[in-house]
């Protein structure tokens, strides 16, 4: 995250008289006034300061701008993935040492993303849905009550990425599968050769694919698929072997029956699946 981090407070020992010569501002080092530190709590390293700048006011009024760069964590949802919407927060508190010394108030409408963001944005795989800040109070590592500055950055993911290179891709390798059903139930070696190459196809590609995917304990949206994927390419092959044997051990007839009913049992099947998926998506 790279961001401007604003800070206004009053310090009466800064107070001065102001006359036609003296400058409106006073500018002081970061060392030589009294400043409130504030921490990142969920930054994975300390924040890098690039730039900043304190400037006093007659009345004792302090501007303090910093610009800084950080690396933050943020805890995701991604059951429904790759359709999935995050938020992803900058949470600021007052050092633990200096929480009784001061508090944090937001300024709710100077509070913003940069206009550069749309344009210059590094997330190019997510789409800003909102910006909003709160302040709450919280636990101290001491124990004590903290206030807490809590950004929130509402993103909802690019999905198309994965509709183009993944979803399509693997329906179309699922109906490939179903070729055996036009076979003839005497030619094995076809179905057989056909069935067998989808599914190694299937697992090539999950190979593949398998570091532009979550590692997650859970089951998320396109895991479901890809299982569902699965289990209708088996399906296809389950099919092939009863036809044959039925072909061998009982004629053609019931092979012929097995066949016509399997083209069109698994497609419905397959499509009430993935019907039930996306209901299970668009509730969840």
């Amino acid at each position: 995250m790279n961001a401007y981090l604003f800070m206004r407070w009053k310090d009466a020992r800064l107070k001065y008289v102001q006359t036609p010569g003296h400058p409106d501002t006073m500018t002081y080092g970061r060392d030589e006034i009294w400043h409130p530190t504030v921490e990142l709590i969920n930054a994975v390293d300390p924040r890098q300061t690039v730039h900043e700048k304190l400037k006093v006011h007659a009345d004792g009024a302090v501007d303090y701008t910093e610009r800084f760069s950080a690396a933050v964590t943020s805890k995701f949802a991604l059951r429904r993935f790759p359709f999935d919407s995050q938020t992803l927060n900058l949470v600021i508190r007052p050092y633990v040492g200096e929480r009784k010394e001061f508090s944090l108030v937001a300024d709710v409408p100077h509070s913003r993303t940069v206009p550069e963001f749309q344009t210059y944005s590094s997330l190019a795989s997510w789409n800003l849905q909102s910006f909003r800040v709160r302040v709450g109070t919280e636990e101290a590592a001491d124990g004590g009550p903290v206030t807490e500055a809590r950004f929130e950055l509402s993103l909802k993911r690019e999905s198309a990425f994965y509709v183009w290179k993944v979803i399509v891709p693997l329906l179309l390798m699922v109906f490939l599968s179903w070729a055996v059903f036009w076979v003839e139930p005497g030619d094995l070696a076809s179905q057989v050769q056909i069935a067998v190459t989808t599914v190694l196809t299937i697992i090539a590609f999950a190979f593949a694919i398998s570091g532009s995917l979550p590692r997650v304990p859970y089951l998320t949206f396109i895991d479901k698929f890809f299982l569902t994927c699965y289990v209708f390419v088996f399906l296809a092959m389950v099919e092939l072997m009863s036809v044959h044997l039925s072909h061998r051990s009982r004629g053609a007839e019931l092979a012929e029956r097995i066949r016509r009913h399997s083209r069109w049992a698994v497609p419905v099947a397959f499509l009430v699946t993935n019907t039930v998926l996306l209901i299970e998506l668009g509730t969840g």
